[in-house]
C-alpha cells in the first residue's frame, strides 16, 4: 500500500467515463473536500471501486441524468465518498443482496462481481461501504476509508460483530474468454472461496471426473 490522494484517484477515475456520460447527456457533478489526508491504498484497488460503483449509477439514471461525487472528513480518523445518482433506485429487497456475489439486476449484462469486488477491496482496507436508496428516488453509495495512520495500525483487524465475512468453498469457473476467467477467480478468492477454471463444457466435465 501506498499512501493515496483520493481526490486525485476519484478525478482520475471519472475521466474514464467522462465520453459516455457526455454522450447520454449524463451530469457528473463533483464537490471534492481540499486538503484531505491521504489513505493508504494500492491506487488500482480504489480505482476498481470508484469504477464499479460510477458504472452502477451509470446504469441507474435516466438519459439527461446526474450523478454526483463528493469528498469530505468524515471524522478525525475516517475520509468519505459518496455517489448519489437520480436513477431509478432500488427496492429493500434489492438492497439486501446487493453486495452478494453473482447477485445483479441487469439481465443478461455484467458479472454481477463489481459491488460484491467492491465490498471486499473497502473492507480489506477496514473501511465499509454502505447504500441508501427507494425505487424512483435515486441511489446513494457511501464509501468509508480510515486515514494511513488509522491503516498503518491495524494491519490485523478482523472483522467485527455484524460484518460480512469470507465464505469458503470450491467453485469451478467455466469461460471461454481467459480474461473472464481471471476476474471471476480474483474476485471469488477474495470472498475465500478456492477456484479451478477451464474453458468449455468438456473440460468442465472432466475436471469433475477426476475429482469425483
Amino acid at each position: 500500500h501506498e499512501d493515496i490522494n483520493l481526490n486525485e484517484v476519484l478525478a482520475q477515475t471519472i475521466t474514464f467515463l467522462e465520453n459516455e456520460a457526455r454522450y447520454r447527456g449524463i451530469e457528473i457533478r463533483t464537490d471534492f473536500e481540499k486538503g484531505l489526508p491521504f489513505v493508504a491504498s494500492d491506487p488500482a484497488q480504489l480505482q476498481q471501486v470508484f469504477l464499479n460503483i460510477l458504472n452502477n449509477a451509470l446504469a441507474a439514471v435516466p438519459d439527461t441524468g446526474r450523478v454526483e461525487v463528493k469528498t469530505s472528513q468524515a471524522s478525525p480518523e475516517t475520509l468519505a465518498i459518496s455517489f448519489s445518482d437520480n436513477g431509478c433506485g432500488m427496492s429493500d429487497e434489492t438492497m439486501k443482496h446487493i453486495f452478494e456475489p453473482f447477485f445483479t439486476t441487469k439481465e443478461g449484462k455484467g458479472t454481477g462481481l463489481g459491488l460484491s469486488t467492491s465490498y471486499s477491496i473497502v473492507k480489506s482496507h477496514q473501511g465499509d461501504i454502505r447504500v441508501t436508496s427507494a425505487p424512483g428516488r435515486g441511489t446513494c453509495f457511501r464509501v468509508l476509508l480510515p486515514l494511513a495512520p488509522a491503516v498503518q495500525a491495524r494491519p490485523g483487524a478482523k472483522p467485527g460483530k455484524g460484518e460480512h465475512r469470507r465464505a469458503g468453498g470450491d467453485i469451478l469457473v467455466v469461460d471461454d474468454e481467459v480474461h473472464i476467467q481471471a476476474l471471476l477467480r480474483e474476485a471469488l478468492e477474495m470472498h475465500g472461496y478456492t477456484v479451478a477454471t477451464c474453458g468449455s463444457g468438456e473440460e468442465a466435465l472432466a475436471l469433475l471426473k477426476k475429482r469425483a
